[in-house]
């Protein structure tokens, strides 16, 4: 419920956290072109939306059509990541070596089965690597202890989650800072799964001009030959 909260700066306009949200992880969704990527949302409980699909553009249609309050108005942290690591342990994901979820949150765990803690151990067991980003204006301080101390809360859990795959934690008080999160992330978990290398278009011009010229001077030789004999 809290991803209601209208407290982002996006351009000129202030909006909601999940409208932020759905722009920057779309565009940064639409970018993973080649690799297989899953979308699951949560609150009470986690929801899968998308599975695992090469289709990067339906994942992130999907996510613009999420909307807040369907699963729910907590924050169950551990179950939504512990769902992920099913998903991406599932028969079939061993194909590609670099497993990594993606973590973003503007609260800290109320709710759900498993903690943080036994989903992110569940997580470097399997090989899953989390980055973790906690999103939200309150995650800077505001000068009180109230504001400083819940947002050590937020920094501390997912911090502990991310140090436990060997990932990274991110702090997002801003749609800037959010999306400069998602360039690192681009920069330091690239493309390179063997499904993008099918994608690399290939300039073939100069090879199709070679084959011409080739048979031109064969045909030119046959010609010569012929006038010959």
């Amino acid at each position: 419920k809290s991803m209601q909260t209208r407290d982002v700066k996006l351009g000129d306009d202030l909006v909601t956290r999940v409208d932020a949200v759905k722009t920057l992880a779309g565009r940064f969704i639409r970018r993973r072109d080649g690799d297989r990527i899953a979308l699951i949302v949560f609150a009470d409980q986690p929801f899968l939306i998308a599975p695992l699909t090469y289709d990067v553009a339906t994942v992130s249609r999907f996510l613009d059509e999420v909307g807040v309050g369907l699963p729910g108005t907590k924050t169950a942290l551990g179950d939504a990541i512990t769902l992920s690591v099913h998903q991406l342990s599932q028969k079939g994901s061993e194909e590609n070596d670099g497993k990594v979820l993606l973590v973003l949150t503007d609260g800290v765990s109320n709710a759900g089965v498993n903690t943080p803690q036994s989903a992110a151990n569940l997580a470097a067991q399997l090989g899953v690597k989390i980055h973790t980003i906690g999103f939200g204006a309150h995650i800077t301080p505001r000068g009180t202890e109230a504001n400083a101390g819940h947002k050590s809360r937020i920094d501390d859990e997912l911090r502990a989650i991310a140090v436990a795959t060997g990932g990274q934690h991110f702090s997002a008080p801003s749609a800037v800072a959010l999306q400069s999160v998602y360039r690192t992330l681009e920069a330091i978990e690239p493309t390179e799964s063997s499904q993008a290398k099918r994608y690399i278009r290939h300039d073939l011009t100069p090879i199709a001009l070679m084959t011409t010229v080739l048979m031109l001077l064969l045909i030119a030789a046959l010609d010569w030959r012929s006038s010959r004999l």
